[in-house]
């Protein structure tokens, strides 16, 4: 079941349509919660999904809290959002308007990522 919803999230992404992809995984660590690998890749969908839909504030949110959840697992997820951020921002082009927003989301991810690296 779980991972028929994060396979259906994914078909949905790749149709381009966002909204209907964090519907279908609204819920997800609620409903999974007894199974914390099921929650962390969960989470780590709806944080990519959040960037690609353009909502960053929200994802920061999320990947705040994942850090403050599964600090190790979320560590590697930021890594994979800025990294697609990064993808994003080359493919928009440096003036874009979007690629500034992409940008600061992306400075504020890195320093939780910097945040947590120095705790370590």
């Amino acid at each position: 079941m779980a991972n028929a919803k994060l396979a259906q999230a994914q078909v949905l992404a790749t149709r381009g349509d966002l909204d209907a992809a964090l519907e279908s995984i609204s819920g997800f660590e609620s409903e999974f919660a007894d199974r914390p690998a099921l929650v962390q890749r969960g989470r780590e969908r709806r944080i990519l999904l959040l960037v690609d839909a353009g909502q960053l504030n929200e994802a920061q949110d999320a990947a705040g809290t994942m850090m403050g959840r599964f600090p190790d697992a979320a560590a590697g997820v930021i890594n994979n959002v800025l990294n697609d951020m990064e993808r994003q921002i080359e493919e928009l082009g440096d003036d874009a308007p979007r690629s500034a927003e992409l940008a600061d989301a992306a400075a504020a991810m890195a320093k939780l990522l910097a945040d947590w690296a120095q705790a370590q």
